[in-house]
């Protein structure tokens, strides 16, 4: 089958991105899952969600988060599921996304799961992210992308200085070791303070440093698409929808090495295609 622009456009205002290597048939039809919801899916799947889908974040509840997302990324995510339930997430953790991909039965589906019904809204808003950007498979700059939802600016700067859940699963182990051990060995507590103050400032150092440098790349891939030239609201918009592979290498590019890139990704790749018509068709490339 083939998908007109209009349809491409329309999926892509809803955020739902094909997949790498994903047809336009197989993309219809993840469309068509996706709209059956999340109960469906598992029926489908034949597994279990990972918590109960017994109260779901009702659309009220998303206004300010949908809102915020929109404005910041041409997104209204009107699919996503999201549920309140606390089971398997850690104390700290306020949410969680969960990515579900079975390619024999080509199924590929994420699940919002939400601890709290009180300071939801960022969460949500992050999580949301999370799950948007799910088919890309990249993992580099995705903090970055949910931290920019934040109504903090201390978390919009620095809220990216963990990635990965066990960097900060360690972070809070590390901090209850330091406090167990002053605790039991009270007379050496000055040593094992500038121990672990040694080892606390190397690993926040790294973690800044990595930051920094990927808050530049970012940088620097979105002043390249401004070039080409595009409004910020659309070269971050495209930024969003992109790999992190694709971001490291339009970051160096020249316009005339963009254009050369877009048209021939366009051409062989669906998410390009979308991409395409939905900011670029109206770029005047001469």
């Amino acid at each position: 089958m083939a998908l007109s622009d209009k349809t491409l456009t329309q999926y892509n205002q809803e955020g739902i991105f094909p997949l790498p290597n994903e047809g336009e048939e197989a993309f219809y039809k993840r469309v068509m899952d996706l709209e059956k919801g999340a109960k469906a899916f598992f029926q489908q799947a034949k597994e279990p969600p990972p918590f109960p889908l017994i109260e779901q974040v009702p659309y009220h509840d998303w206004d300010f988060s949908k809102a915020n997302i929109r404005r910041l990324f041409d997104v209204v995510p009107s699919w996503i599921a999201a549920y309140y339930s606390k089971k398997s997430l850690a104390p700290w953790q306020l949410g969680m996304t969960w990515i579900f991909e079975e390619k024999s039965l080509s199924l590929f589906y994420t699940l919002i799961q939400v601890r709290t019904r009180g300071k939801k809204e960022e969460v949500l808003a992050h999580e949301a992210v999370h799950a948007i950007r799910a088919p890309l498979g990249s993992h580099k700059y995705e903090e970055l992308f949910a931290y920019m939802t934040s109504e903090s600016p201390v978390r919009q700067i620095f809220g990216a200085i963990f990635e990965e859940p066990y960097e900060s699963r360690a972070f809070v182990a590390f901090l209850m070791l330091f406090f167990a051990s002053t605790l039991l060995f009270p007379s050496a507590a000055f040593l094992q303070a500038k121990v672990f103050g040694i080892l606390l400032g190397t690993a926040l150092f790294g973690g800044l440093a990595r930051l920094f440098f990927r808050k530049k790349a970012l940088n620097q891939a979105y002043k390249a698409l401004k070039n080409l030239p595009l409004s910020s609201k659309n070269a971050l918009a495209i930024l969003f929808r992109l790999r992190d592979e694709e971001i490291d290498f339009l970051k160096t590019c020249s316009r005339e090495e963009i254009r050369e890139f877009v048209f021939t990704k366009k051409r062989k790749d669906l998410r390009w295609k979308q991409i395409f018509v939905s900011y670029l068709k109206e770029v005047n490339w001469s």
